[in-house]
Order: structure tokens, then sequence, then C-alpha cells
């Protein structure tokens, strides 16, 4: 597959184009994105040949120490294989962007709300968690359990703006009331 980058080119000046294509910048994370035409219409998923699959690939530059990874293979519609973080892992970083972030996103709740509903008694890689929350300038967490300050975060959130940014996201925006409060407490 050929995403535009000239062969001929010096390894210096092709470098520095890629990044500027991929939209890397001096940020931390970084992401590209890359569209993929008739690839789902190959897989049996549309009937529209023109339609494609769009795939944002984020790239932390800088990430914090402590993750375990896995191989994960998927076969459902082609063969697949590729190393990521493990299940604790993914958890922790989605914690630590819940607690770092200075605005709501509702995303997060959601997110958080789907590992806990899913896997009752996850933990996250504590390494990890504090490793990020020390790198994102936080305090480290204190002697207070996750749990305890994720239940903070879910009585301090305005939850109107939680349902505002979630609801755009559901096939059903009737599902939204499945996204409670109430119910995140519960899980936590």
């Amino acid at each position: 597959m050929d995403f535009g980058f000239p062969k001929d080119e010096p390894a210096d000046k092709c470098t520095k184009r890629r990044k500027m294509t991929a939209g890397f910048d001096r940020k931390t994370v970084n992401h590209a994105f890359f569209r993929f035409s008739g690839l789902l219409q190959e897989a049996g998923l549309a009937t529209i040949a023109e339609q494609k699959l769009a795939i944002r690939l984020e790239i932390d530059t800088r990430p914090p120490a402590g993750a375990g990874t896995e191989m994960h293979v998927i076969t459902k519609h082609f063969p697949l294989s590729f190393t990521g973080y493990d299940l604790q892992s993914l958890f922790a970083g989605k914690l630590t962007a819940l607690f770092c972030r200075s605005f709501t996103k509702g995303r997060d709740f959601f997110d958080v709300g789907w590992y806990l509903s899913k896997w009752k008694d996850l933990s996250p890689n504590m390494v990890l968690l504090k490793n990020g929350l020390r790198q994102a300038e936080r305090e480290v967490l204190p002697q207070v359990p996750w749990r305890e300050m994720l239940r903070e975060m879910v009585l301090k959130a305005d939850w109107r703006v939680v349902e505002e940014d979630v609801t755009r996201l559901l096939l059903s925006p009737a599902d939204i009331r499945i996204l409670s409060r109430e119910n995140i407490l519960r899980l936590v």
C-alpha cells in the first residue's frame, strides 16, 4: 500500500514529509488518519464500494513507564495481529485521562462504565497509573484507593455535559439512560 511517500527521496527529507503528512508535531500524543477504499465491501461489511474504512492511529511519543503488553489476534473478517497494552494497562490509561483532564469529557465516564460493567473485578495497572499521573504533573495517587477517587469524580461531574457528549456517539440516543450517574456509581 502506498501512502504517498516517494521511495527515491533521502531518508531525512522523507522523514520530514512523513511527519508533516501524518500530522506529527511537538505534542506528546500525535495522530494520523488512514482511509482504505473498498476494504469494507471486500470484508462484506458494506454494499457501497466507495465507502471507506477510516482508522485513527494515535502515537504517544513519551508513554509513561510500566505498561504491560500482549499479542492480540483478530480473525473475524480478515486475519490481523498486533501488540498492544494489556487490559489492566488500557484501564490505567483511561483512568489517567479521566483524572488529569481539565474538562469534563463524557466519553471518559462512558468508557470507565464499560470497563467496569464488562470486567467486574478489574483493577488498573497501578505502576502505569502512578507514572501517568506523575508525568501529567498531577498529584500521584494519595493513600485514597483509586475507586474512591473515581467515585468522587463521578459525583463532581456535570452529568448534563457527560450525557450531551456521549449521546452523539450512541446508535440509539435513548440508550443514554443506561449511562446514569447512579449506574456508574454502582459499578465503582
